[in-house]
């Protein structure tokens, strides 16, 4: 009995890896993509990350995998990074994930023949098997996402203890900073400068309990 169980358990993961081998990652959402039906090319697409910190730890693996995918899908890749503490135009001490916000303004420049732009995290991962020419015009499609009108998007974060605490302050969005895709144009960069210089204003009325120019959470 415990022969067949065992030889049970094993075909089941025979056939389990097998199933596997014919999915890849976004395949419940994108089956029915055209991959050639794109509306902005690979090589005008921009990946750019950020960190203050040496590129030798974790966040090496990050940077490495990323670059990868960008070399196989044809995207070009900006990682960058800081050799002194952040400050703001005003000369504020800043804690050092508020200079992504100048890095992203930076990748502008950095990358002058990209017309998107997609900015992760240092520790964040692409893992689809799509390049992101693909997803972008699928996402367009998909939401009716006019780049025009509304060229820069935001991730809405997961129900964390930065959601629910930003609801207990009565915010009514909870927006994660890991992840900002923005097309080429002033409005776009507007709002990444407005978002930047917003690091040197003094803002007594916000809820939070800390010094939000040095620290990024209320723990």
């Amino acid at each position: 009995m415990a022969l067949s169980l065992n030889l049970l358990i094993w075909l089941w993961t025979v056939v389990f890896l097998i199933l596997c081998r014919r999915v890849f990652a976004g395949h419940e959402v994108l089956e029915a993509v055209n991959p050639s039906h794109v509306l902005i090319s690979p090589k005008d697409i921009a990946i750019v990350q950020f960190d203050n910190r040496d590129l030798d730890n974790y966040w090496n693996i990050s940077a490495r995998w990323n670059r990868a995918y960008c070399d196989e899908h044809g995207h070009q890749y900006l990682y960058l990074t800081m050799r002194e503490s952040c400050r703001s135009a005003s000369g504020d001490d800043l804690a050092s994930p508020w200079c992504k916000v100048k890095a992203m303004i930076h990748a502008l420049e950095a990358a002058p023949s990209a017309k998107a732009f997609i900015y992760l995290d240092s520790d964040a991962l692409l893992t689809v098997n799509h390049s992101m020419s693909v997803i972008l015009s699928f996402i367009h499609a998909d939401l009716h996402w006019d780049w025009d009108k509304k060229p820069i998007a935001f991730n809405q974060d997961g129900p964390g203890w930065a959601c629910k605490l930003a609801f207990k302050l009565q915010y009514k969005v909870c927006f994660n900073s890991g992840t900002v895709v923005w097309m080429r144009s002033s409005k776009a960069e507007e709002v990444l400068r407005a978002w930047w210089a917003s690091a040197g204003h003094e803002l007594r009325s916000i809820p939070f309990r800390m010094n939000w120019k040095l620290r990024v959470s209320d723990v």
